[in-house]
């Protein structure tokens, strides 16, 4: 919302629990999302709630992604509004054989949380509704005080080695924060249909990687044999929307370094 807010741009919020700007909001309430939108008649909706996976186990989890597919199908029969929808990189999967991935590469998602994010885009094309799924990478920052990045910089600064995969996993990310700025220029654009879009930071990625970045900003040795698939977002859709963010990983890392002091 603060994102928002620097275009000049109003907001509400939807959450369980009303707070400041927060209206109070159950998204599987079908009736009760039908009347919170038809009465605020946005221009446009980020559309950004699922069950965040915190375990292998939850990215098989089906329940959870029918819930989040039945959330969506409430919201395209409640508005008519521009849809940003948080996509994931999982949709991609990571047996393409190659690491660069353009957004028509899509479509065969090893996960069943990748899976349901798949279905979700196909859903926002199949009932013809406007907007953007963006398909972001694993997020963290902000107010998220877990994941792989915080847990191994809070293990790092309390002198620990950090807690890492125990096999191979397709992995990149990015700040939120980062991200949701992206996502907030978005909302100014003016779509014509609904496309798919890849945000998120330039270059390859892996968990290998990280713990090279990390190893670099802490200044020690991290022993780690499991090498991890790369991974790339081809950004020349974005880039042709004004949307290549400017931060990398190391810069991210660096920030919640000191934010965590």
């Amino acid at each position: 919302m603060r994102a928002l807010k620097s275009l000049g741009l109003d907001s509400v919020g939807l959450a369980r629990r009303a707070g400041d700007s927060i209206i109070a909001c159950d998204l599987l309430d079908r009736s009760r999302l039908r009347d919170v939108l038809r009465e605020m008649q946005p221009r446009c909706v980020i559309h950004c709630a699922w069950e965040t996976p915190k375990s292998a186990g939850d990215y098989a989890d089906v329940s959870s992604g029918e819930r989040g597919l039945s959330i969506i199908d409430s919201l395209l029969d409640a508005t008519r509004a521009p849809v940003i929808y948080a996509s994931s990189m999982t949709v991609y999967g990571q047996n393409s054989g190659q690491v660069a991935r353009s957004e028509s590469d899509a479509g065969a998602p090893e996960s069943a949380y990748g899976l349901a994010k798949w279905r979700a885009e196909r859903l926002f094309e199949d009932r013809g509704a406007k907007g953007f799924a963006a398909r972001l990478p694993g997020l963290f920052g902000g107010q998220r005080k877990a994941g792989l990045v915080w847990a191994a910089i809070d293990a790092l600064e309390r002198g620990e080695l950090p807690t890492l995969p125990k096999y191979p996993v397709m992995w990149a990310g990015a700040d939120v924060r980062d991200v949701a700025k992206a996502l907030a220029q978005l909302c100014v654009e003016q779509p014509m249909g609904f496309t798919a879009i890849n945000l998120g930071y330039s270059g390859v990625h892996s968990v290998s990687h990280l713990v090279e970045t990390l190893s670099q900003v802490y200044g020690v040795d991290i022993p780690y044999e499991i090498k991890h698939p790369e991974f790339a977002f081809d950004l020349e859709l974005a880039a042709s929307h004004g949307l290549i963010i400017e931060n990398d990983l190391r810069s991210a890392v660096l920030r919640l370094k000191d934010e965590w002091k």
